[in-house]
């Protein structure tokens, strides 16, 4: 059973304010050595300057907690996609990475990115989030 994009519009943070519409919001954790990596490579490609990208360490203690335990990004029109299914989003925006998002973008390409984005958050939690609240 496919887990669906949450449809309920948000309001971007404070710090993104500034972006312009059309522009994907995409909270991070900086912390995490891999996250940050991959982040660090999709900033630099070209079409990453033209997203937001929010470390969720700075974010306000009653928001980052939901934001650090998986991947979030805003899409332009307000739907937010989590987890594996934020890599579509993010891919799309990447002409490098544009080819994947539409490989992936099926029920059974989704199950598997949902399937490894999981698996990563178990390595994660207990290789780089130990001690963490």
């Amino acid at each position: 059973m496919t887990q669906p994009v949450d449809t309920t519009p948000r309001s971007p943070p404070s710090d993104a304010a500034e972006a312009p519409p059309a522009c994907p919001v995409i909270w991070y954790d900086s912390q995490c050595p891999v996250c940050a990596y991959e982040v660090g490579v999709y900033r630099k490609m070209e079409g990453g300057s033209a997203m937001t990208w929010i470390d969720a360490n700075t974010l306000p203690v009653d928001e980052r907690a939901e934001k650090l335990a998986r991947m979030h990004v805003r899409r332009a029109d307000g739907r937010v996609a989590l987890g594996g299914e934020a890599f579509l989003e993010i891919w799309r925006g990447l002409p490098r990475f544009a080819w994947a998002a539409r490989v992936l973008d099926n029920r059974v390409g989704r199950a598997l990115l949902r399937g490894f984005y999981a698996t990563f958050l178990v390595v994660r939690r207990h290789t780089w989030m130990r001690g963490k609240a």
